[in-house]
């Protein structure tokens, strides 16, 4: 993940909250709007993971769908989306992907 700002999207940022269903899709701290992830924003802020998972004790990995409790399942995930914490609405049963 990139620590500069002109390279990284919201998804990857510390004031974005990813939908858990289609990450590009949440909530920006920032404006205190739902958004689409933009390619650029000069209020980027890097999330330090692995102080997130000495916090919180687990982190999500969208890409996965994945729980990640360690430093060592961390580095394993390099590059996948990330999230501290998701987006949610009353109504993401029905966007939720189905299983048939």
């Amino acid at each position: 993940m990139s620590s500069s700002k002109e390279g990284s999207c919201c998804t990857f940022c510390s004031k974005y909250l990813p939908n858990g269903t289609f990450q590009w899709i949440g909530y920006c701290t920032v404006e205190g709007k739902i958004t689409v992830s933009k390619a650029s924003c000069d209020r980027f802020g890097e999330v330090d993971w692995k102080k997130v998972l000495d916090e919180t004790g687990w982190i999500h990995c969208l890409t996965c769908k994945k729980p990640i409790y360690s430093e060592t399942e961390l580095v394993s995930h390099a590059g996948h989306i990330l999230a501290f914490n998701l987006c949610s609405d009353d109504v993401a049963s029905e966007d939720s992907p189905c299983g048939d």
